[in-house]
């Protein structure tokens, strides 16, 4: 205890503070001592990748381009949105097991609505359904440009859907 800022040196409390004090001064220096850790961690990277740069440099006489073509390549990324409803993979898992339980073909919002029961999602939320349909017809697309599902016709502006044989 006698470490510990707030407490002088025969280890008893200053000026009789209250224990909550102490425990925050305790989590301060603690949150401090990491950023510490984390900033030594980014430093470090930071030296790699200017080893990286020099590297690059050895085996490209142009390197200046180079490296200017991966920090835009770099910068263009944004990460990606997480949806609150489905985990990472789930929503093409859903649509898909919704494609091969069904007996016939189905249009994009009897999916999203198929997709919103098996997940027991409300359906009484206009926003929330056409979020979801907006997902489902990402994912549909996806699934038809990897050749798994095809669109087989138009029922008005709904496309209908099927797994391909």
């Amino acid at each position: 205890m006698g470490k510990h800022p707030l407490y002088n040196q025969t280890g008893l409390q200053k000026n009789n503070k209250s224990h909550v004090l102490y425990a925050l001064a305790d989590k301060q220096m603690e949150l401090k001592q990491i950023q510490d850790e984390y900033e030594a961690k980014i430093s470090k990277i930071k030296s790699d990748l200017e080893a990286m740069e020099q590297v690059i440099c050895l085996f490209d006489g142009d390197c200046d381009k180079t490296i200017k073509k991966l920090n835009v390549k770099f910068s263009n990324r944004k990460p990606r949105a997480r949806n609150s409803h489905f985990i990472n993979g789930e929503c093409k898992k859903l649509v898909l097991s919704v494609l091969r339980t069904s007996t016939g073909q189905l249009t994009t919002s009897d999916i999203s609505l198929k997709v919103q029961d098996l997940k027991k999602i409300d359906k009484s939320d206009n926003a929330l359904n056409k979020n979801i349909q907006k997902i489902v017809v990402q994912i549909l697309r996806t699934l038809e440009k990897s050749q798994i599902i095809e669109q087989v016709g138009k029922d008005g502006l709904s496309i209908i859907w099927k797994i391909k044989n």
